[in-house]
């Protein structure tokens, strides 16, 4: 059963009325104290439970989790739903998609956290093939035929759209195997890392790189942010964090006031400084809840992994 549904507890951002629902079962995360509040509204999608649904028995079919632990966790880190709430507005009809190749990234990213740089890298490269739709998948590989049936049927009703996605996909593929993920970095070059990487839980670095594989080598934040400002507390750096990225939250109006101001702004631009605003909440929201990045939910921290 997934709890990623509307029918659990619920609270409201930002004066949305958008029912935007918690883990029933869930503790509060590892936050600093009294933390500002996000300025950002946090929507849903309309029809966020039936794509939940859809999109979780499909995985539950097709992927080769061990036992019905791997499977609960599965459910519980709820990555549809991460979607739904990023980007609330998308077409109904495309929005499984999206679900679809996060899904299949994040449990790409779980099977890479055992590999050396170099299986993962012909592991990616190959999956990248399947994806570009230059060599047919494996089907006893599910990461391989998932991507490539998934590319196939978007192509098949938006080519332009669908190429257009395939390059920052490449880009993510690439970067989860990228060595540089083990090397020193400025905040400056780990953001242009995680751009392409998207982001991952500090907790989840700390248990992953205790592992020893390579690719799950630790890469995070917060050392940078202790290393910086010469701070030795974790959780001082977090909420150092904290306060940065609420001052970025109010650049943002700034900066959607400067060119609102200056500009008679089309609705597709006014429609795309409000994805961006509904992205933020939406990932602030989703990562405060998922067991995967939070010691929080129905399993221990590392259980199902």
């Amino acid at each position: 059963m997934s709890h990623w549904r509307s029918d659990t507890t619920t609270v409201y951002e930002g004066g949305d009325c958008n029912r935007i629902p918690t883990l029933h079962h869930a503790k509060i995360p590892r936050v600093p104290n009294n933390p500002r509040p996000t300025i950002f509204t946090a929507r849903k999608h309309r029809n966020t439970d039936e794509v939940v649904e859809l999109v979780d028995a499909f995985f539950l079919r097709h992927w080769p989790f061990k036992n019905k632990k791997q499977e609960q966790r599965f459910i519980d880190e709820g990555y549809a739903w991460f979607v739904c709430i990023n980007c609330p507005m998308s077409l109904d009809e495309r929005m499984h998609w999206g679900c679809q190749l996060l899904a299949t990234g994040f449990l790409i990213d779980d099977l890479l956290d055992r590999m050396s740089i170099e299986e993962g890298k012909e592991h990616q490269e190959n999956v990248i093939k399947c994806a570009s739709g230059t060599i047919l998948p494996d089907r006893e590989i599910p990461a391989q035929w998932i991507m490539f049936d998934l590319f196939e049927e978007m192509r098949a009703t938006d080519r332009p759209l669908a190429d257009e996605l395939l390059k920052p996909t490449i880009d993510f593929l690439r970067a989860q195997v990228d060595g540089n993920r083990m090397k020193r970095m400025n905040l400056d070059e780990y953001f242009a890392y995680r751009n392409a990487d998207l982001g991952k839980g500090y907790d989840k670095e700390v248990m992953t790189a205790s592992k020893g594989s390579e690719l799950g080598a630790m890469c995070s934040s917060v050392p940078i942010i202790k290393a910086d400002h010469r701070v030795e507390d974790d959780q001082e750096a977090k909420s150092m964090m904290w306060d940065m990225v609420r001052d970025w939250e109010l650049r943002h109006f700034e900066l959607v006031e400067k060119i609102s101001s200056e500009n008679n702004i089309s609705p597709a631009l006014a429609k795309y400084l409000k994805g961006v605003e509904y992205q933020a909440a939406g990932n602030e929201r989703w990562s405060l809840l998922t067991p995967r990045y939070n010691k929080t939910g129905s399993l221990a921290f590392n259980e199902g992994r």
